[in-house]
């Protein structure tokens, strides 16, 4: 979603805020520097009166922002800008794959790995039978 705020809009720091469903976003924030995007939030998945949020001035992108307007006024002055259709795009992953592929920061397939951000939300009908909860 950066990427994406970054090719449409030209913006550098950008927090990103997806709707996770359940009353929580998919949150973070990075900045561009060194064609390279740096996180200063980590990716997570919160409440929206609890997403952390950074200093100084960044933009906002993703449905988070329209989903939960709370979220937008906790970033009050800080967002000078937001756009809340911004999406998370396959092709923002091979425009950031590229350069890291041609420094030889490759790695095989199957090494590849998620990142998960979000706690399991359900258990197996094993865990239940076993009285397990959540």
């Amino acid at each position: 979603m950066a990427e994406t705020s970054r090719t449409v809009h030209g913006w550098t720091r950008v927090v990103a805020g997806l709707d996770a469903r359940m009353q929580e976003v998919y949150f973070a924030a990075f900045e561009y520097a060194r064609d390279r995007w740096h996180a200063h939030i980590e990716p997570c998945v919160i409440k929206p009166d609890a997403a952390p949020l950074p200093e100084g001035a960044w933009c906002a992108a993703g449905n988070g922002f329209a989903a939960y307007p709370l979220l937008r006024e906790r970033m009050g002055s800080a967002a000078s800008a937001c756009d809340a259709l911004i999406s998370p795009k396959a092709s923002a992953i091979g425009s950031l794959a590229l350069p890291r592929f041609a420094a030889g920061e490759a790695v095989a397939a199957r090494d590849a790995a998620p990142v998960y951000v979000r706690h399991r939300v359900a258990l197996t009908t094993a865990e239940r039978d076993a009285g397990i909860r959540l």
